[in-house]
């Protein structure tokens, strides 16, 4: 399909102007869910059209990429277009630009030709060894998931841009029950390799089962220092900072942070920096969902408020730099993360730990942190995998425990350790230690 023609056979039926994106992801899943084994192949193209006359914008979604198809769906999108109310702040598609990197090592040739049937003989193949350790810990599942995605995107401005990109995600989880207590855990990886290291994540994940279950009431309430994990720093932060920190949020008035660039609004021993062009990162692309270069955005710099991440409405409307950052959500367009990146000054893990006479170590993705009020920054969340330390040592596991306060109150307190992951929020960062919380 030449998206060019389209977009010029919008402009000539009359269209101000025109952007097409067209979308081929290609899925492979083998999965285990307690006995049953399923298998899943799909291959889906999705076209998306964004049409404006005037400064009104109409935008279609269609699963073809017939040039008639597209076509009809250009007529009826000029048509919704100039029914449709004018945007007062529109001022144009985006022109797009030089790209700011290439070979980002997002995708890999030898990962396209992995196949169901090597995906099955893998998933057999865990779930043996998986089996060999577990003792009273029961497999409940089992994934394999292969991703592939071909992203292309004309518009009338000179944008001409297309990315691909492939990975797979390996997912266990697990439970186990002893003396009428019962916990349940998961560990995962991901790549873009035709294979993972998938028995350290196997035995990772089946060692702390076991701890789970020997776990004790914690007595009180605690409010004394809290070191949250990699994977649960980022789950606290994807639903709080991170979605705060956009354009979009400034554009509709409900980021705390709207007017304090220049501010100090964390600890100075916190940098933010979203990375569209990380190598090898799981959320990198040359381009962003307009066609526009992706790059690198420090959000945050010492503790100091320094730029939102934008598309190119967001930027225009507030004054500011397109960051590269459009993220586009079927036929909507906003902005988001690509791979988020905490840094500072760093201590040892284990001398971080025993840094401190007591500490409350949270472990593996608290529950409910998408209910986090990420306007005020009030959380409550629940954390399944506690343990209690005591100068670096673990004295015992603990319940689930209730996980509450303000994060951003926090944030002006905080240090980090260097055990840096990856995570699939696509976060990444160390374990952090953050006082003002509460747990009971």
């Amino acid at each position: 399909m030449n998206l060019k023609r389209i977009v010029n056979y919008a402009l000539e039926n009359g269209a101000n102007e025109a952007e097409i994106t067209k979308i081929k992801t290609i899925s492979r899943v083998a999965k285990l869910l307690g006995e049953k084994l399923t298998t899943t192949s799909s291959i889906q193209i999705e076209t998306i059209i964004r049409i404006i006359v005037g400064k009104s914008i109409a935008s279609i979604k269609v699963s073809s990429s017939e040039e008639a198809i597209l076509k009809d769906s250009v007529d009826k999108a000029i048509s919704i277009a100039k029914n449709s109310p004018p945007d007062p702040y529109w001022e144009g598609l985006t022109s797009g630009g030089k790209p700011t990197a290439d070979k980002l090592e997002i995708w890999n040739e030898d990962l396209a030709n992995l196949d169901i049937k090597t995906m099955v003989n893998y998933l057999n193949n865990d779930l043996k060894y998986a089996k060999n350790i577990a003792d009273n810990i029961k497999i409940v599942g089992i994934s394999y998931n292969y991703n592939e995605s071909e992203i292309m995107i004309t518009n009338s401005n000179g944008v001409d841009a297309e990315d691909k990109i492939n990975g797979l995600f390996f997912l266990i989880e697990t439970k186990g029950k002893k003396n009428g207590y019962e916990a349940s855990t998961f560990g995962y990886t991901r790549g873009r390799e035709p294979t993972l290291n998938t028995e350290q994540v196997i035995e990772n994940t089946i060692s702390r089962n076991k701890e789970l279950l020997n776990a004790e009431k914690y007595q009180g309430i605690y409010d004394q220092a809290i070191a949250l994990d990699p994977l649960a720093t980022a789950t606290t932060l994807f639903f709080s900072i991170a979605r705060v920190i956009t354009g979009t949020a400034v554009m509709e008035g409900y980021s705390p942070f709207k007017d304090k660039l220049g501010d100090e609004i964390t600890s100075r021993n916190l940098t933010l920096i979203d990375n569209g062009i990380l190598r090898g990162g799981w959320n990198s692309r040359v381009y962003d969902d307009e066609g526009y270069p992706r790059g690198t955005t420090k959000i945050i710099e010492n503790g100091v408020l320094n730029a939102f991440i934008h598309n190119s409405y967001t930027a225009k409307r507030l004054g500011q730099s397109n960051t590269g950052n459009a993220v586009r959500r079927g036929t909507t367009l906003t902005v988001g993360i690509t791979n988020l990146i905490i840094k500072g000054k760093t201590k040892q893990y284990n001398k971080l730990l025993s840094s401190y006479d007591e500490l409350i170590l949270v472990r593996n993705m608290p529950m409910n942190a998408h209910t986090t009020n990420y306007i005020t920054g009030a959380l409550n969340m629940v954390a399944t995998e506690v343990y209690y330390i005591k100068k670096g040592t673990i004295e015992k596991v603990l319940k689930p425990m209730t996980l509450s306060g303000n994060i951003y109150q926090s944030l002006m307190r905080l240090e980090l350790g260097d055990d840096y992951e990856d995570t699939f929020y696509n976060v990444i960062t160390p374990t952090i230690v953050l006082e003002g919380l509460k747990m009971a």
